[in-house]
């Protein structure tokens, strides 16, 4: 099991892909989905190994079943670290 969070994209007025997730305080961008995508995993890493190291709250993911749209996976040694915190 690994958790997914959910990811808004918008064309920004610039020409880029604009990334942001209402479950976690994360905004980056790319120069087109892939890259966006790619930069939100990096970003979503980041963040959530320095508000480990901070012992700060980690946001759960709130996933509804219909939802449509991207979802970031976090890798398995990060999921790992986040559940560690609920248990």
């Amino acid at each position: 099991m690994t958790l997914k969070y959910r990811l808004r994209l918008e064309k920004d007025d610039n020409d880029t892909i604009l990334v942001t997730s209402p479950d976690l305080p994360l905004v980056t961008y790319g120069e087109d989905e892939a890259s966006a995508l790619r930069h939100a995993a990096e970003a979503a890493e980041a963040l959530l190994a320095s508000m480990i190291d901070h012992r700060e709250a980690i946001p759960m993911p709130a996933i509804a079943d219909d939802e449509k749209g991207p979802l970031l996976r976090l890798s398995l040694q990060t999921t790992l670290k986040v559940a560690q915190l609920y248990t």
